[in-house]
């Protein structure tokens, strides 16, 4: 039997949640039953280690880590702050070089910046067109030219930003930081990470 879970009537949010688990168990059951004959020696092992580490993955999202709120908030202001001066000193060195108003956290005005002073950007493996990301920066932080300075400070304003984003989670309760953990779902099978599930914490592997 099919059904068109979208012609469903809207029952109350409560009975909704139960409904999602119930479809979600038995869909997988069903999937289970075509995959499994597919499988070979490898490929069961690795689902089964995968089956295992669920049991840690859990445990690890229900426990959290333990977070001194104090500190958190006193570091994230301190860091609000370098990140401001930083934004001025970004602003200050695109200006002598021909770009005003210059944003560290734009990868677009990055690109132009360097394409207007004649400086060559890596090529992005995927795309192949010209990147800002953390090789191509690396590359004109060490080698002296007119980016030099700012390659430094967009990478430095990265860093910063990504911290002052970890200081901030939500926590739940206060005291905790908590994530999603998820197994098995890269293609090198690495564990992946996320919110919670009631969108607060963060992506844990950026700690």
């Amino acid at each position: 039997m099919i059904v068109d879970t979208a012609q469903l009537a809207q029952p109350p949010a409560a009975i909704r949640h139960w409904i999602y688990n119930g479809l979600d168990a038995m869909i997988t059951r069903e999937i289970w039953g075509v995959l499994r004959p597919q499988l070979d020696e490898l490929t069961a092992r690795l689902y089964a280690f995968n089956r295992a580490c669920q049991g840690p993955a859990l445990a690890m999202q229900m426990r959290g880590m333990r977070v001194d709120g104090s500190a958190a908030l006193w570091s994230h202001k301190c860091l609000g702050r370098a990140i401001a001066k930083l934004r001025k000193l970004a602003a200050r060195e695109g200006a002598r070089l021909g770009a005003e108003k210059l944003n560290p956290g734009s990868p677009k005005q990055i690109a132009d910046l360097a394409g207007a002073l004649g400086v060559k950007l890596l090529l992005d493996r995927k795309t192949k067109r010209p990147t800002t990301g953390i090789d191509a920066m690396e590359k004109l932080k060490a080698a002296p030219g007119p980016m030099q300075l700012i390659a430094r400070i967009v990478l430095k304003y990265r860093t910063w930003q990504k911290e002052q984003q970890v200081l901030g989670a939500r926590q739940n309760p206060p005291g905790r930081l908590r994530y999603s953990l998820n197994v098995g779902t890269t293609e090198t099978n690495r564990w992946s990470s996320s919110k919670d599930c009631y969108k607060g914490g963060l992506n844990i592997q950026n700690v």
